[in-house]
């Protein structure tokens, strides 16, 4: 008879049919119940072991139903056999039904014999034989030999022997409870079955516990809110905690301690450890029970959501009053709390990638893991939104559930301004934890500073009295920001939610908030003439600005308030667009008596022509005139006394800067690209004065020499001087620059450096490249601080014996020198990394390059020599070697077993004929290139053992003949690079290779087939056969690869009609596609079934005559030189054109969520002898088109965009193709001049292709084969909705676009455009030619030339 949970049993229990239990307890009520039974029962309780005890103490008749699925619920049953349990037939019923349970269901069965001989039990003798004596006369006999057996068998296990006034009961009860225990396992928290990414990152902190060896272990993770800490936690508690004697789990420990639950608590923490309720009357019992009975006990506590000390102390008091062994997980938002407590190992929970993502957004959006291919755009805008964060993947995955395409655009656009609550609530709590001044900080970089540089910032705001270097660090802690490349970062949401608190009081009245940063709202601020007397910041993105031909009318709105603004501290006017800064940069001009606050700390203002004449800026910390047209800052005298940062940098027309001694706080001076500056003594005055100045950039500048006085910076860090192609020579070093770390006079005309460059202790990269100095100064071994070298491109011959002397140096470049050997000394150089010695004379090594224990970086590449020295075994370190090019080198040394650390060997065009069989000594290596060593003759079979090869090339490997069966699994191989050899097939053990992601086998003319197995390989994502002429058929297991191939490249392969496979067009992945050069008549009509095709070439298919309805995914459409479409795709009813507007809708509403002005556009390319077609209403001669815009175009939703239209013809012999190309379009209103519209295309080049390899550089040769004089036209599509929102008006009503590039096919560059046309798109085809301007342009215009109505 058995328990409830953890309830209180009641004296008339009735279990219901939804009972799940561990424990069911079977026993004779009369002989037990207030005894053995109970005190078990209680015990099972304070173990939290739920347990079902009937506690009915009148039975009669049949045993209740519900009763017996009770039993069919538990995972054991303990039966306590007592004298009298054979009288009851409702126990004999019971027992009937544990031992059914027992053989279907895995049920455990541990019998008790209290008090009673177990034999008497198992043979049914003494009372239990009475008690069947007296059943067989009342109950059928079938029902008694049931009772009978099943008594038989349960009193045959093994169980416990419980001896009256023998020994103690409590013993007994305590093996039974360790017993269950263990059995039971331990409790597993719930965690949602939707978790993504955990398995990687469980991994990741599991190896950091496992790596501590500490007595007891402190772990805290850490991460923003909604990041997935407390998810982590679970799982990682769940897989460890039966490695502990015991394991609490305490959730949201923050919140119960702002409802005053410290107690409960605590409660939890020892009842989950100790496995029995303890009631608390005080804290303080708390901490002393924990502090007193938990030392000997090796124990797993999670304290989950911490964020104050005293929450820690309270729970755990010392780490000390655990025994060894303990492990101890805290999660919180502040990194700082950590580390006050002393955490041992801390773990950052980082967001998820984009893979995962989409993943757990599919599965909230669509209750699936795939993407909806009508929703795959808008899910990608959600997945971009929520960056990485999971709360917010799946609190807008849930909230989209359901919607239609229309809901979820609505949506999108309702977040950029609200974001959900739900995800506000959560990130704002740690705001909430700020202090005043943090709060202040957190806003300014929320709204203004982030993505700044963090040093920079703290000086600003430090003068702002926010003391930035503290209250950066508490953000930092508290997750709020992250710093990479002591860079400051804000999540997106977190930022949203700093502008969501910034609005909130006064949520539709910018002028009266704090900080302006959104353009719109900026213009409506300063249009409503209001005092702004709140505002603090102002930043301004002119490049989104809606009323950018109103720009002055708004500099004179600010005007008339800027005076008034006392609390505006930080002002920044400027361009993310940098085109558009190019562009306005002559047009920034103040209006007169513009008057800047005075309480500003940094003004930022690019592209200005001038400073107002009353400028002051008494109080400026920071100065960015970047990229602007101004002479001369100011005339006369000004002193700014608090100055820390001036940066002109790109201002062309820079002639004069104020004397260094107006500034005497400078710490930077940003030069950069002052093209007109260039005598930098009128200027500066003297530097002795100078304390501050740390950073000197004249890069680009006109200068030509320093002021001898330079040496006096003693606090200088930087000096740049590269680029200033007049600079002849470096003074000689006079004071003390003890402080500079960089120095950069590469690209400059200096011939030598000062003997006295030794004096400059600190200095840690010296930059020579591309300059004239032939030799360096002995002095050159002083710079013991020097870690980077760079002498490339010089005319250094040799380098001096004082160079042994750089025990610092880690970097030595030495690429294009004259160089012909390296000194014995540079043996000295014991901390070298990196040394490159590309392209020098050098013939061969010394002996003593063995002695550079810390090389990891060898590049010999296009050098004369001729064998490897034997010491170059001993680089134990070294994880890159390079002797690519080197074609006098016939032999490759023996490889030591201590050149583990190998990961890339590079040996491709060398005179190698074979490499050791020792090449399998090198366990860690991840890319062999062979590439186009001519007189390697095969491979070892020991390169098959390099388990961790990641790329091997062996492109033009002409005499090797065949590709070796593949053994073993080489699991991390994925590029494999087969091009130009000689091979007739690939051995079905390709399908080794399970990870192959690209497989080149680009003009292997031999090759004949593929094998099967080639469809095993279900991670490939790139095939390229293109040119295996012998090959005429595919495989025909292409469907395996349906979710991973991207690429299928099979031009030029001779493939005949119906040599494609049906099961290409299963490949759902595919985005590209080649079949160019082929025989084929017509694509299959299964080509509709390639959803995610974006690009599909088919030049030179002198068969092909048909193409049928394509995908609306595609985005590039190439079928030069198909003489049999010519006629077909100039009938303006072809369906062609009809599937071509199915692609144009479709990019559009890609764009429409996508707005990357360079995304390249939809581009076709089509047979062109009959030139642009008749039905085109707008043409030009020549290269550039024009058209008027409707009116209301801006408004028209069915207008989708324009078709560009460019005839290109062969050039005759005396056409001049000199002319630059170029691409472009512009749109313009009334008179004024035009504004340029990005128009971003592919090379448009057919016949010609590339063949990858492992290195990024001219390996990945272009081969162009011979072309034709075909006729082209090409055509583009540029959407309505590319035109950014400040052209929307009807103002704007001209567009043209020009095209003066070339087009190339094969290696026949002679085409030019000829004539071009245009033509408005709408969603519905009989639109294009009925929605016209006010009147038709060709009638202003000379050069246009109607053609006739199709």
């Amino acid at each position: 008879m058995a328990s409830s949970s953890t309830q209180k049993p009641s004296s008339s229990s009735a279990p219901t049919s939804k009972c799940n239990f561990d424990v069911f307890l079977s026993f004779r009520g009369e002989d037990t119940r207030y005894s053995f039974t109970d005190h078990l029962f209680v015990n099972l309780e304070r173990m939290g072991i739920n347990t079902f005890r009937d506690n009915k103490l009148e039975r009669g008749g049949e045993i209740a139903q519900e009763l017996l699925r009770t039993i069919e619920g538990s995972r054991f049953s303990i039966i306590v056999f007592s004298e009298r349990y054979a009288d009851s037939k409702w126990c004999l019923d019971e027992l009937t039904k544990i031992m059914e349970c027992k053989k279907e269901m895995d049920h455990v069965v541990l019998p008790v014999f209290y008090h009673v001989d177990p034999s008497d039990v198992r043979k049914q003798t003494g009372s239990f034989g009475k008690a069947f004596a007296k059943h067989g006369t009342t109950v059928d006999e079938e029902k008694v030999k049931r009772w009978r057996a099943a008594m038989t068998e349960a009193s045959s296990l093994s169980g416990w022997h419980v001896i009256k006034d023998h020994e103690y009961e409590s013993k007994h009860i305590d093996e039974i409870l360790e017993v269950i225990h263990k059995r039971l396992g331990p409790k597993h928290l719930h965690v949602d079955g939707d978790i993504v990414g955990m398995d990687s990152r469980l991994e990741e902190l599991k190896s950091l516990i496992n790596s501590q060896l500490h007595d007891i272990l402190l772990v805290g993770i850490y991460g923003t809110g909604g990041i997935g800490k407390t998810t982590i936690a679970k799982f990682v508690y769940n897989e460890i905690q039966c490695e502990f004697n015991g394991a609490s789990f305490l959730e949201n420990v923050k919140e119960s301690f702002k409802k005053g639950c410290q107690l409960q608590l605590q409660q939890q923490l020892l009842h989950g450890i100790m496995g029995q309720k303890i009631e608390l009357s005080n804290i303080n019992d708390g901490i002393n029970i924990i502090k007193n009975g938990l030392g000997s006990k090796k124990i797993l506590i999670v304290i989950d959501d911490v964020d104050n000390l005293e929450q820690l102390r309270s729970l755990l008091g010392s780490r000390n009053w655990f025994g060894a062994g303990t492990t101890i997980i805290v999660t919180t938002r502040d990194q700082q709390l950590l580390r006050c407590y002393g955490a041992d190992v801390t773990y950052e929970v980082k967001k998820l990638d984009d893979a995962e993502a989409i993943q757990l957004f599919n599965k909230h959006a669509f209750k699936q893991n795939a993407l909806k291919e009508d929703y795959v755009k808008l899910s990608k805008c959600m997945v971009d939104y929520a960056q990485g964060l999971p709360l917010a993947l799946k609190v807008l995955g849930s909230s989209l559930h359901g919607m239609t395409i229309d809901e979820w655009k609505s949506a999108s656009d309702k977040l950029k301004n609200n974001p959900k609550k739900e995800i506000n609530d959560v990130l704002r709590i740690s705001y909430d934890m700020l202090d005043g001044s943090e709060k202040k900080v957190f806003l300014d970089i929320a709204c203004f500073f982030e993505g700044e540089d963090k040093a920079f910032v703290s000086k600003i705001l430090d003068g702002c009295d926010l003391y930035a270097t503290c209250n950066i660090r508490v953000l930092f802690d508290k997750c709020l920001i992250t710093i990479s490349d002591n860079m400051i970062q804000m999540h997106n949401l977190i930022r949203q939610m700093g502008w969501a608190i910034v609005r909130e009081e006064y949520p539709e009245d910018p002028s009266k908030w704090s900080r302006l940063w959104n353009s719109k709202d900026i213009y409506d601020a300063f249009s409503g003439r209001k005092g702004m007397k709140n505002i603090e910041t102002i930043s301004l993105d002119l490049s989104k600005f809606k009323k950018m031909q109103s720009t002055p009318e708004v500099f004179a709105k600010m005007k008339r308030v800027f005076s008034k603004m006392k609390k505006l501290r930080l002002l920044k006017v400027y361009y993310s667009d940098r085109y558009s800064l190019l562009r306005k940069k002559n047009k920034m001009c103040l209006p007169k008596d513009f008057e800047f606050p005075s309480n500003l700390r940094y003004l930022h203002w690019e592209g200005l022509k001038s400073l107002p004449s009353n400028f002051h800026g008494e109080n400026l910390i920071a100065i960015n005139l970047k990229s602007s047209n101004i002479k001369e800052l100011w005339e006369g005298d000004k002193c700014l006394a608090e100055l820390k940062f001036l940066d002109m940098s790109d201002s062309q027309q820079l002639m004069k800067i104020p004397k260094f001694s107006s500034m005497p706080k400078l710490e930077t001076l940003n030069l950069k690209g002052c093209t007109s500056f260039c005598n930098l003594h009128l200027s500066v005055g003297t530097f002795h004065e100078m304390k501050f100045l740390r950073k000197l950039n004249f890069s680009g500048a006109r200068i030509k020499e320093l002021p001898s006085n330079i040496g006096y910076l003693e606090s200088l860090e930087f000096l740049d001087i590269s680029y200033c192609l007049n600079f002849e020579k470096f003074p000689e070093i006079q004071g003390n620059m003890k402080c500079l770390k960089t120095l950069n006079l590469g690209n400059t005309a200096i011939k030598e450096l000062p003997g006295s460059i030794g004096c400059l202790e600190a200095l840690q990269a010296l930059d020579l490249k591309n300059t004239a100095i032939k030799e360096l100064p002995d002095g050159i071994g002083c710079l013991e601080a020097l870690q980077t070298l760079d002498l490339c491109n010089t005319a250094i011959k040799e380098l001096p014996d004082s160079i042994g002397y750089l025990e610092a140096l880690q970097v030595l470049y030495l690429k294009n020198t004259a160089i012909k050997e390296l000194p014995d000394i540079i043996g000295c150089l014991e901390a070298l990394q990196i040394l490159y010695l590309d392209n020098t004379a050098i013939k061969e090594l010394p002996d003593s390059i063995g002695c550079l224990e810390a090389l990891q970086i060898l590049h010999l590449d296009n050098t004369a020599i001729k064998e490897l020295p034997d010491s170059i075994g001993c680089l134990e370190a070294l994880q890159t070697l390079s002797v690519y090019g080197c074609s006098n080198l016939e032999k490759f040394p023996e490889i030591q077993r201590n050149m583990r650390n190998l990961r890339n060997l590079f040996v491709g065009r060398t005179a190698i004929k074979e490499l050791p069989c020792s090449i399998g000594h090198l366990m860690g290596l991840e890319n062999l290139d062979l590439e186009n060593c001519k007189n390697l003759s095969g491979l070892p079979s020991s390169i098959y053992g390099l388990k961790y090869l990641w790329g091997l090339s062996l492109n033009g490997c002409s005499n090797v003949e065949t590709f070796s069966e593949i053994m073993v699994d080489m699991e991390h191989l994925q590029y494999l690079y087969l091009s130009g050899m000689v091979i007739t097939k690939l051995p079905s053990s390709i399908e080794c290779l399970k990870n192959l992601s690209f497989l080149e086998l680009t003009n292997c003319e031999n090759l004949v087939t593929l094998p099967n197995s080639i469809g095993n390989l279900t991670c490939l994502r790139y095939l390229y056969v293109r040119n295996c002429s012998k090959l005429h058929k595919l495989p025909d297991n292409l469907r395996s690869l349906q979710h991973c191939l991207k690429i299928l490249d099979l031009a030029g392969c001779n493939l005949m009609e119906g040599a494609i496979p049906n099961d290409l067009w299963c490949l759902s992945s595919l985005e590209s596609l080649d079949v160019s050069e082929n025989h084929i008549r017509c694509i299959p009509d299964g080509i509709i079934q390639l959803s995610n095709l974006m690009e599909l070439h088919m030049n030179h298919c002198p068969m092909l005559e048909e193409i049928p309805e394509l995908p609306s995914s595609l985005r590039v459409i190439n079928a030069h030189g198909c003489p049999c479409l010519e006629t077909l795709l100039s009938d303006p009813t072809h369906l062609f054109w009809s599937y071509l507007l199915n692609c144009f809708k479709s990019y559009t509403e890609y764009f429409g969520y996508n707005r990357d002005l360079y995304f390249p556009r939809i581009q076709i390319t089509i047979p062109g002898s009959s030139g642009i077609p008749e039905w085109i209403r707008d043409k030009s001669t020549g290269c550039e088109v024009r058209i008027e815009l409707p009116e209301n175009w801006y408004k028209d939703d069915s207008f989708l965009g324009f078709a560009l239209f460019f005839h290109y013809l062969p050039l005759d012999n005396d056409d001049n193709d000199d002319n630059d190309y170029g691409y472009e379009s512009s749109i313009s209103f009334a008179d004024q001049p035009e504004e340029t519209l990005p128009l971003r295309l592919l090379p448009n080049n057919c016949r010609t292709y590339d063949i990858g390899g492992l290195l990024d550089r001219e390996v990945n040769e272009i081969y162009k084969e011979v072309g034709t004089s075909d006729p082209a036209l090409y055509v583009f599509y540029f959407p309505e909705i590319a035109i950014p929102e400040k052209y929307r008006s009807r103002q704007w009503n001209n567009f043209k676009a020009c095209l003066n590039y070339s087009f190339q096919c094969g290696n026949n560059r002679a085409f030019k455009v000829k004539s071009c046309g245009i033509q408005l798109i709408y969603a519905k085809a009989q639109d294009h030619h009925q929605k016209r301007s006010r009147h038709h342009p060709t009638e202003d215009h000379p050069h246009h030339k109607r053609s006739r109505h199709a």
